[in-house]
């Protein structure tokens, strides 16, 4: 079976999880598609029932990113199996495996495993500190295993999960990354971020209703040229921490279907 791994990772942890998961798969990946970079904006693409397509994302407020939606859309299989891999940092993941989970089957992908793995969150970083942790890794290896063993037994069909429409609302995140005074107009920015967001004639600033606070521009200027306020910083911890204390009180734990 052809491994094809296809995702929209911005700061990388949802990469990273992937490849852990292929690696205790003993698999050889066949084609990889980071969907995080803007050549695939307007991406379609097609799989067969040869292809095992491990799918993976973020979750951004409880939901599939939108920008990861819109790519996930152009991509269409023939029974094609498929498993989806979310790493959200240590909020809850809500809707958003199911969410995928729908869309896919409805583009003629059949789900056989599904995974949600606690990360640390990639604005706070004071949230899912060291995730994934031990725990985690063992549960992503255990996730690969049993994918394989799905693989060598034959044993692929579809998954029954129950819908959960109506899915709640995400409007998007307030704070912005901005440019500051160490920005040298380098250009990487520009071409790293997903949405297109950034002005290329001057990196400092943001096309506002484009950016989807990824921090992908962050994470990779070498010049500390970009980030959030200590304001924006210290507001996102405040909600988060309201957040996980009031709708979700137990320890988040990483979680595997298969």
């Amino acid at each position: 079976m052809n491994i094809q791994l296809v995702y929209f990772s911005p700061t990388d942890s949802t990469k990273n999880v992937i490849h852990k998961v292929v690696e205790s798969m003993n698999a050889i990946i066949t084609e990889e598609y980071n969907l995080t970079n803007q050549e695939y904006e307007d991406f379609n693409y097609s799989f067969d029932e040869n292809d095992l397509v491990l799918l993976g994302f973020p979750v951004y407020g409880g939901r599939l990113p939108e920008t990861a939606k819109n790519r996930f859309i152009g991509l269409k299989g023939k029974k094609t199996k498929i498993a989806i891999i979310l790493t959200y940092g240590d909020v809850h993941y809500d809707d958003s495996l199911i969410e995928t989970h729908e869309i896919m089957k409805n583009n003629g992908f059949i789900t056989i495993g599904m995974g949600a793995f606690v990360v640390q969150h990639n604005i706070v970083k004071t949230v899912g500190i060291n995730r994934p942790n031990d725990e985690d890794y063992k549960l992503i290896i255990k996730f690969g295993k049993e994918l394989n063993g799905k693989i060598n037994e034959n044993k692929l069909e579809e998954l029954k999960i129950a819908s959960a429409k109506p899915f709640g609302k995400y409007k998007g995140c307030p704070v912005k990354p901005k440019g500051n005074r160490n920005c040298s107009k380098c250009g990487l920015c520009v071409k790293l971020c997903p949405q297109k967001a950034i002005k290329a004639n001057n990196p400092r600033k943001n096309i506002k209703n484009k950016c989807i606070s990824c921090m992908r521009c962050v994470k990779y200027c070498s010049k500390n040229a970009r980030d959030l306020t200590p304001f924006e910083y210290f507001v996102s911890k405040i909600f988060i921490g309201i957040v996980k204390k009031t709708k979700f009180k137990k320890e988040n734990k990483s979680e595997i279907i298969v």
